[in-house]
């Protein structure tokens, strides 16, 4: 029979392809239902093994023997499970075919979830005894009794005995009372200081920074804590700002001055500024201009570095560097130029306009000078007009101090004044130091000798003056005078001679200027 079922089978693949498909194997009476079979394919059946090593098909195998499901499917017709070319009988159904290799272990599947935790295990074994502890006899500095420690009295009568005065405990025993030596005399500490503290002992400061107010008891008063820096001067707890240029201890720029630099790590500075008060003085431009303004009567003004810098007085007008730079009570007084009245003083209306115009003058009135150093020779005199460079100046020996009423008109007009010369009008003349000086009256003169070679006046030429006339004389040296007697013929000659000497000596001068040139 085994033979016809190996016939069957091949059979059916050579003629259909067949596939034959391992369904299961069991013992007698196992199987597979049909209903388990794929769809179009032959009924279940079975390769009953028996312990002889016989086969034989059936529908069930009996006791003892050893079944196998087969199901034959001819690959030709699976799609048609009713053809019947596609089926095999069961009587030539071949033996079990040997099982087929093993196929491949799938990926393994998701970790499952932990487990609970497990019941506490048992304790362990005591460890071995530790080292035994010290212990001590009767009489040492401790006692034990049963598991408790106490000092012995003989140690605590020992370290409780007291020195004598003036001594120090030099050496502790628990056998013994303590060593005593006397206190030796010893000396303040020395050596460089630290922490909070700076410079050395036994004088050592806190330094700087290191103490604040926190750090004090309550209700305790700060006294040096050190020294401030930086925009600050002075010492904490009250620094000050410290500003260059200022007045008032350094804490403020002057007036007319203003903060040109703020630092946190610097001193502050001053520079120009702009001033204005409740007492309408103004300074602009010019550190310590008007800077005693606070002190003025009002209505001063100021433009120029000092320019009206002790100014107590009022509506004075100073233009230019220390232009009535100490007007000290003076009032209505203008000065345009550098240092032009510069020490003015007490005086009063006086105009100066010029590079140290009226610089000298000290507590004079009604005096005007236009030019550079015009009027620069005059202290305490009043009433003076110079106009021209120098004119009534170029005080060399200091002697003009009071001289009034003079009038000087070019450069250098009027400089040789001295002293207390009153009353002259010098006009593109220089001026004698005898001119006015108390012993004779004062003088005008006009021109230079020697500079000029004509004299023009209009308005004399065919004018008789009413009254008892005079006849003109001049001398020499150009002064003139009168007299009511006609001089001679022998004595216009004279005159008249004397003038061509003056015309030849005034063109010999002017040759000689030439030639110096």
């Amino acid at each position: 029979m085994g033979s016809k079922v190996r016939a069957g089978i091949r059979g059916a693949r050579l003629v259909a392809l067949a596939a034959v498909t391992l369904l299961g194997c069991g013992a007698v009476g196992g199987g597979v239902a049909d209903a388990a079979s794929p769809a179009g394919s032959v009924s279940l059946i079975h390769a009953c093994i028996t312990p002889g090593g016989l086969v034989r098909i059936a529908a069930r195998c009996v006791a003892g023997e050893q079944a196998v499901g087969l199901d034959v499917v001819p690959l030709a017709t699976r799609a048609s499970a009713s053809s019947p070319a596609a089926r095999i009988s069961r009587s030539d159904r071949g033996p079990r075919g040997l099982r087929g290799r093993r196929g491949f272990t799938g990926a393994p599947g998701p970790k499952g979830a932990t487990g609970g935790q497990g019941s506490v295990g048992q304790t362990g074994a005591m460890g071995a005894a530790g080292l035994p502890g010290p212990t001590y006899s009767a009489g040492s500095d401790l006692i034990l009794s049963g598991t408790t420690f106490s000092l012995s009295p003989t140690f605590l009568t020992n370290i409780t005995t007291a020195c004598t005065s003036g001594e120090a405990v030099t050496q502790l025993s628990a056998t013994a009372a303590p060593t005593c030596a006397a206190l030796g005399t010893g000396g303040p500490p020395s050596g460089p200081a630290g922490g909070a503290l700076s410079g050395s002992y036994p004088d050592p400061t806190i330094a700087a920074g290191k103490v604040g107010s926190g750090d004090l008891a309550s209700g305790a008063a700060a006294s040096n804590l050190g020294s401030a820096g930086g925009a600050l001067a002075g010492s904490y707890p009250g620094p000050r700002l410290d500003v260059t240029g200022g007045n008032n201890g350094a804490a403020a720029c002057r007036n007319g001055s203003a903060l040109t630099g703020l630092s946190a790590s610097a001193v502050i500075s001053c520079g120009p500024g702009i001033y204005e008060d409740q007492n309408d003085d103004t300074a602009i431009g010019g550190e310590g201009a008007l800077s005693d303004a606070s002190t003025s009567g009002g209505q001063n003004s100021a433009f120029g570095a000092n320019a009206l810098n002790e100014a107590s007085g009022s509506n004075n007008d100073a233009f230019g560097l220390d232009a009535l730079y100490a007007s000290l009570g003076g009032s209505d007084n203008d000065a345009v130029g550098v240092q032009a009245l510069l020490e003015n003083g007490s005086g009063n209306d006086n105009v100066a306009v010029g590079n140290l115009a009226l610089y000298q003058e000290n507590d004079a009135q009604w005096d005007s000078a236009f030019g550079a150093l015009a009027g620069s020779a005059i202290d305490t005199g009043s009433n003076d007009s110079a106009l021209g460079y120098n004119a009534l100046g170029n005080d060399q020996d200091g002697s003009f101090t009071s001289g009034s009423d003079n009038i000087a008109i070019g450069t250098n007009a009027g400089s040789a004044l001295t002293g207390s010369d009153s009353y002259d009008i010098d006009i593109g003349n220089g001026g004698v130091s005898t001119d006015g000086n108390g012993t004779t009256d004062g003088v005008i003169r006009i021109g230079t000798n020697g500079d000029q070679g004509a004299a023009f006046i209009q308005g004399v030429n065919g004018k008789t003056p009413s009254g008892t006339n005079q006849y003109v004389t001049i001398n020499g040296s150009g002064e003139l005078g009168s007299t009511g007697t006609a001089p001679s013929v022998a004595s216009e000659a004279a005159d008249q001679q004397s003038k061509e000497i003056a015309k030849l000596q005034a063109e010999l001068a002017s040759v000689m200027r030439s030639l110096k040139r």
